[in-house]
């Protein structure tokens, strides 16, 4: 069971599309796109252990001495984050920090769109990529603007900022299972039938109006 649930291809597989319950496609992407997670996270611990066991991770910010300076991840940050942007900010840490030196502090306009395409770029010439990174672009876009509406500091009690929060975060679960989904199909013909589910059509719909109706490129 575990082995099925790790095979992000089953959502692209046009049975599984076409027979299996709305609620249960949602659970099987939200559960499959968490364990292939915890395949990059245990890989970046285990290059974080090496680079400090040859000194390379020591931080001297701290008068502790902190051994974080090449961390790629902190996984209640990743797995708790309410938006995108945020997930995206502490997700693969080092790389996210060399693209922001090498693109994004280099322009003025853009900035966003283009740091993500020379991201794809870097990742490989596979349909996959570039239209999970698309979609990454957008999304990351949406949530800047629809963090800017305030949200959340308008509710008034407690109990709907927190209800506001649990909605956000379990919109941000999905939207990372589509996108990382979408990347490891890779193919064009695995992706259009995983986007023919209707799982993938309400999130995306969403980020569409938004980049549209609130454009940002320019950041």
């Amino acid at each position: 069971m575990v082995g099925a649930l790790t095979d992000l291809v089953v959502t692209a597989d046009l049975g599984f599309v076409e027979d299996t319950p709305f609620l249960q496609r949602i659970l099987y992407l939200w559960i499959s796109s968490f364990l292939a997670r915890l395949n990059y996270y245990w890989l970046w611990s285990l290059s974080e252990g090496l680079c400090n066991a040859a000194g390379l991770g020591f931080c001297r910010q701290d008068a502790r001495g902190r051994w974080d300076a090449l961390s790629d991840y902190s996984f209640f940050t990743l797995e708790l984050s309410t938006n995108m942007a945020n997930f995206t900010r502490n997700w693969n840490k080092t790389t996210s920090a060399w693209l922001k030196r090498l693109v994004y502090y280099r322009f003025s306009h853009m900035r966003t769109v283009l740091t993500f395409l020379v991201s794809a770029l870097w990742h490989g010439p596979h349909p996959g990529i570039f239209i999970g990174f698309s979609v990454w672009t957008a999304v990351v876009i949406a949530d800047r603007k629809v963090a800017k509406l305030a949200v959340h500091e308008r509710l008034p009690s407690a109990a709907w900022r927190f209800l506001h929060m649990c909605m956000s975060w379990l919109t941000t679960q999905l939207a990372v299972g589509f996108i990382l989904t979408t990347i490891h199909l890779q193919s064009m013909g695995p992706i259009l039938v995983f986007w023919r589910s209707e799982m993938v059509k309400e999130r995306e719909l969403f980020t569409t109006f938004c980049f549209l109706t609130f454009p940002d490129l320019g950041r």
